[in-house]
């Protein structure tokens, strides 16, 4: 089981060449074979235990070697953490912030600002489900799925020009249903992220430890295992159903993917 078995995550991989010198001399040094996605769960783990400064020097990256040539979503960990950081003062009291994240940690923490090399993170986690817009910016055909060491896995992959058309058109669909809205900003949040990055770069979904919950809860209701997630078949359902106006065929293909990922949430409260 992965070491973060809650977390599920939307990576780019640029191409190399997208990176100033001294990072593409050290993105070039990584080994295409490095285990850096339990790499980078380790990292984050032992960051939770025993704070210390994150260098940017230091932090690592995904790898991908795809026809002869390199791609690259470093881990970016500075960058998210203060964003999450962020995250954490705007949904708690300002009276008990500090509680939680001493003035020292975050002090050290704000030291020179993000990682000198990006100002927006590679990648974008979500805990305990996977957002139904993520499943919008890829095809079944792009998904990868199985057991590795007995874990499940399940991975989709495209290019990132064929997820922004996908975005934009979903975004359309979405707007014209309902109008302007939470939703809808949403999606356009997630469009403007992807058109930070280079057109030649690829998107990776990664359900992470979220696919071995979800194979136990697919295994529990009788059926075989992970290769029977329709996750991204009901949310492309449901975008179907609105863009005919079929309302019923829309809320059917929602209500299937939300009501599959509600019962992987409730796993956080047992933990």
């Amino acid at each position: 089981m992965l070491l973060t078995p809650y977390v599920a995550s939307l990576r780019v991989y640029e191409p190399i060449g997208s990176f100033d010198f001294q990072q593409q001399e050290r993105f070039a040094s990584i080994p295409g074979d490095s285990p850096t996605r339990s790499l980078e769960s380790e990292q984050s783990i032992k960051s939770l235990v025993f704070f210390n400064r994150v260098k940017t020097s230091s932090d690592g990256a995904h790898i991908i070697d795809l026809n002869g040539k390199r791609f690259v979503s470093p881990w970016s960990s500075k960058l998210r953490m203060l964003s999450s950081m962020e995250e954490f003062r705007t949904s708690v009291p300002s009276s008990i912030y500090n509680f939680f994240i001493p003035r020292e940690i975050e002090s050290s923490m704000s030291e020179g600002g993000p990682d000198a090399f990006e100002k927006v993170p590679h990648i974008i986690n979500e805990r305990w489900m996977i957002p139904p817009r993520w499943f919008a910016l890829f095809e079944p055909k792009e998904r990868m799925v199985g057991y590795e060491s007995s874990d499940a896995f399940t991975l989709f992959r495209t290019q990132i020009s064929s997820a922004k058309k996908r975005c934009l058109e979903t975004h359309a669909i979405v707007k014209r249903a309902f109008g302007e809205g939470s939703v809808e900003e949403e999606i356009s949040q997630l469009l403007a992220w992807l058109n930070v990055f280079d057109e030649n770069s690829l998107l990776e979904l990664d359900y992470g430890g979220l696919a071995g919950y979800l194979d136990n809860l697919i295994k529990s209701s009788g059926g075989d295992g992970i290769d029977q997630d329709t996750s991204i078949e009901d949310v492309l359902q449901s975008i179907a159903g609105l863009s005919k106006g079929d309302g019923v065929l829309a809320g059917e293909g929602y209500s299937k993917v939300i009501s599959r990922w509600r019962q992987i949430a409730t796993f956080e409260q047992a933990q």
